[in-house]
């Protein structure tokens, strides 16, 4: 049967709404049919406050028919549902503070209590905060749970506006909004961990270790965790570590290794003796695939405990797999709702274990670890969860991927062979790339901080150049004349002599551009000024020799702040860095809405390569005794090596388009040594590599028809 599509076709106004008193939008079979879903919108869109109408633009109603589709992939027999969509905000607000502020949230709260008993909803999405309607505890990170309430189906999801906002810079979220009102539709989260069973088992003597070490050998994906005395590398240990094997994947073995607490139940020797073979165990060429969450940490910790070079084990990144289901999990981030934790990925998953009043050791505790008895209940519970939650995840993800296709193919077999080949491999690189670091000459950096450094002169002459510029002097004068510098101050005739611009206050840098020059800002900041940042660097620079300058200088002055500085602090103050001078950045999943991997604190893939000042920065990298320094390039490896393993065919066809683009370059070469000549022979419009691809085309026809 046809099921027919929500139209909201019908407007109407609550009668005594006061507030916005806007028009509302209403299926017109609201009355007649049996499941009902209100949709309260917590924030109100500024164009539908413009217009005194809600949903003025569309892009709700097709987020709600694309919602419908989603549903059906779970049941295709889903029943016909009528929809009601109505304002949460219903005056201004947010401006308020305190009392005034939760009065006006009472207020909205019981307004929306008398449109639920005056519309008679089956099902509710709250597009927005759930708990200023329900008490329900975190319920940003519940967000998709179907909670029962009152005779009804209740789900929270984003707040529609806000995902709006930015011209639409957070409406790749909308995704997640679909997902939720479609968890509504079917009634339930679909793919659910809230029944998972934990059984925590204490492994206290060697006969426990070493039936432990037989279920590793029955095993073919084991689930590893481990609790460590700090996050440092070299004054590290581990005090506890976890395993589950998915052959009975509820249960949670806690092994405690260099535990300090007095009831550890290990002596020195038997410590030495679960080293050894947990040293065989990962360090064996062949055994199961290990699941880890933040396996960048548990690896390089596990190495330098039990001494070995490399671990061999396939890999499962949970949080590599969160990534590849959806890449836009990284922008959740800039709306307040953290999911790069574990905490907030499982309860994701419908099980709230790690957030919920019933939880007594918590991940904020984890620092404790060495005070706590291995013996305590609830430290047992939390260790073992670790390990056993990650297995059900890892079983979650793949349920979900079965559910999603790419280019009409089914996303399951693509999505395994990406988490396990690519991100997979790549988690255990990254992990050797924390561990190891990248040496720098300390001396050298703290001579690089004083003020007579080349550096430091260098930024100087910059900013005496830049100060010699007609328009910069210009731009001077005139914030001087609105500071109330005249000429018969007290700087008098000499009131040029005078300085006030500086580069690091943003009206200055308005001043100067957009004023003095006449330029276009290219976007603008939050408040809506005008930007003069690298957007508008990038713009101008190829076209106005004052832009071009003034990123010279913005760019030495982000070198002695950031990579001078900055860095050099690290190394003072870190215990790896005090210790033996490596920098060793963070790598990440979840901040590069593209896929690729991001490092920071220090970010050591944005490093400048080209420049006359690039030379001091590359200066400070230097080698062990014994090594030599080489310089690689990786070349967009990991969207080639997706292609590989993905087989995808799109991605390999542009890789072979830029083969053959190539192979003809190499062909051209011989006759394009000379672009001058070629140009005025009419041949070519522009003599400056990389050459357009009309000149390519052009040179590519000539020499077709000259060889």
């Amino acid at each position: 049967t046809q099921k027919r599509f929500i139209v909201l076709d019908r407007k109407f106004k609550l009668p005594g709404d006061d507030g916005y008193s806007l028009t509302l939008k209403q299926d017109h079979e609201w009355a007649s049919t049996k499941r009902r879903v209100l949709i309260i919108l917590q924030t109100v869109d500024g164009l539908d406050l413009k217009n005194g109408e809600l949903l003025s633009k569309p892009a709700l109603l097709n987020a709600v028919k694309y919602a419908r589709g989603l549903a059906r992939n779970y049941n295709p027999d889903l029943p016909d549902f009528a929809f009601t969509v109505v304002n949460w905000n219903n005056r201004r607000h947010l401006n308020l503070h305190g009392q005034a502020k939760a009065e006006a949230e009472l207020e909205f709260k019981a307004r929306a209590q008398q449109l639920i008993a005056k519309l008679e909803p089956t099902h509710i999405l709250f597009s927005g905060e759930l708990s200023l309607l329900y008490p329900i505890k975190d319920s940003n990170l519940k967000n998709g749970w179907v909670h029962n309430i009152d005779g009804r189906k209740v789900t929270s999801t984003l707040d529609f506006s806000r995902l709006m906002e930015k011209k639409g810079y957070f409406a790749n979220l909308l995704g997640f909004w679909c997902r939720h009102l479609s968890n509504l539709l079917i009634g339930k989260l679909p793919h659910s961990l809230a029944d998972l069973e934990l059984k925590p088992v204490l492994v206290d003597t060697i006969e426990k270790f070493d039936r432990v070490m037989l279920q590793w050998d029955k095993a073919k994906i084991t689930g590893v965790d481990t609790e460590t005395r700090n996050l440092t590398v070299l004054k590290n240990a581990i005090y506890t570590i976890q395993l589950a094997f998915d052959h009975m994947p509820s249960v949670g073995f806690v092994i405690p290794i260099d535990h300090p607490h007095a009831d550890n139940p290990f002596s020195p020797e038997e410590r030495i003796y679960i080293k050894q073979e947990l040293r065989k165990k990962f360090g064996a060429s062949k055994g199961p695939m290990l699941v880890t969450f933040n396996g960048i940490f548990d690896l390089r910790i596990i190495r330098k405990a039990l001494k070995l070079d490399i671990i061999y084990h396939q890999l499962w990144e949970i949080m590599a797999g969160e990534h590849d289901l959806d890449e836009n999990v990284s922008l959740m981030a800039s709306i307040g709702i953290k999911m790069g934790g574990l905490a907030a990925v499982f309860t994701s998953y419908g099980n709230d274990f790690y957030i919920s009043d019933a939880t007594k050791f918590s991940k904020s505790e984890r620092s404790t670890t060495g005070n706590v008895s291995p013996r305590d209940r609830d430290f047992l519970k939390y260790a073992a969860m670790d390990v056993v939650s990650i297995l059900g995840i890892r079983e979650k993800e793949l349920e979900r991927a079965a559910y999603q296709d790419i280019e009409g193919k089914n996303y399951r077999d693509i999505f395994e062979r990406h988490v396990i080949y690519q991100m997979g491999d790549t988690v255990h690189q990254l992990s050797h790339l924390k561990n190891d670091g990248s040496l720098v000459n300390k001396k050298y950096l703290r001579a690089m901080c004083q003020p007579d450094s080349k550096l430091a002169l260098a930024i100087k002459e910059l900013n005496e150049e830049f100060r010699a510029f007609p328009e910069v002097q210009k731009a001077n004068a005139q914030l001087l004349d609105e500071a109330g510098f005249k000429a018969n101050s007290l700087f008098g005739a000499k009131q040029n002599s005078q300085w006030l611009f500086s580069f690091t206050k943003a009206a200055h840098k308005l001043k100067l551009f957009i004023d003095v020059c006449g330029l276009k800002a290219i976007s603008q900041t939050a408040t809506g000024q005008d930007a003069i940042d690298k957007e508008f660097i990038e713009h101008y620079k190829d076209r106005n020799f004052l832009v071009a300058k003034f990123g010279e200088f913005q760019v030495a002055s982000k070198l002695l702040s950031t990579y001078i500085r900055g860095w050099y602090k690290k190394l003072v103050r870190e215990i790896d860095g005090a210790l033996d001078n490596h920098l060793r950045s963070d790598y990440k999943f979840f901040d590069v809405d593209t896929g690729r991997l991001a490092s920071g604190d220090p970010n050591l893939q944005n490093i400048p390569s080209r420049g006359k000042l690039a030379k001091i920065i590359k200066e400070m990298f230097v080698t062990s005794d014994g090594c030599l320094q080489i310089r690689f390039d990786y070349s967009s490896h990991e969207v080639r090596g997706w292609s590989v393993v993905a087989r995808d065919i799109v991605l390999a066809n542009v890789f072979k388009a830029g083969q053959k683009l190539r192979q003809q370059w190499i062909k051209l070469k011989p006759v394009a040594k000379d672009l001058e000549t070629l140009k005025a022979a009419g041949i070519i419009e522009n003599a400056k590599l990389p050459l357009t691809l009309e000149d390519f085309a052009k040179l590519t026809a000539y020499i077709k028809a000259n060889t």
